[in-house]
C-alpha cells in the first residue's frame, strides 16, 4: 500500500507580527508529558520559548490541547506584562508609551 504524506513547511508570520507554535511529547512508559512553545518574529528570529513537564499521561490529543492552553496562558501573561510597563511609562511621564 502506498501512503503519501503531505509536507507542511513552516512559514514566517506577516511583517511586524509574531507567530506562536506549540507542541507536545508523550513518554507513556514514564507517565510524562512535555509541552512547549516557541515565538518567532516576522524574520523568523526566536523571541522566546517555554517548556513544561507534567507527571501524568494524557492522550495525544489532550497533550496537544494542554500545549495550546499553556501557550495561550504564556502569551497572555507576556501581553499583560507589556501593557503594565507601557501604562507605567505613561503614568510616570517618561515619554510616549507606544514609541
Amino acid at each position: 500500500m502506498l501512503i503519501l504524506k503531505k509536507v507542511v513547511k513552516w512559514t514566517l508570520p506577516p511583517a511586524g507580527s509574531f507567530k506562536v507554535n506549540t507542541d507536545a511529547a508523550i513518554l507513556a512508559d514514564h507517565q510524562l508529558v512535555g509541552v512547549g512553545l516557541i515565538i518567532r518574529d516576522s524574520n523568523g528570529k526566536v523571541s522566546t520559548s517555554f517548556a513544561q513537564k507534567f507527571t501524568v499521561c494524557f492522550s495525544p490529543a489532550m497533550a496537544e490541547a494542554v500545549a495550546i492552553l499553556q501557550g495561550l496562558q504564556f502569551v497572555i501573561l507576556m501581553v499583560l506584562s507589556l501593557l503594565r510597563w507601557k501604562v507605567s511609562r505613561i503614568n510616570s511621564g517618561s515619554g510616549q508609551a507606544w514609541s
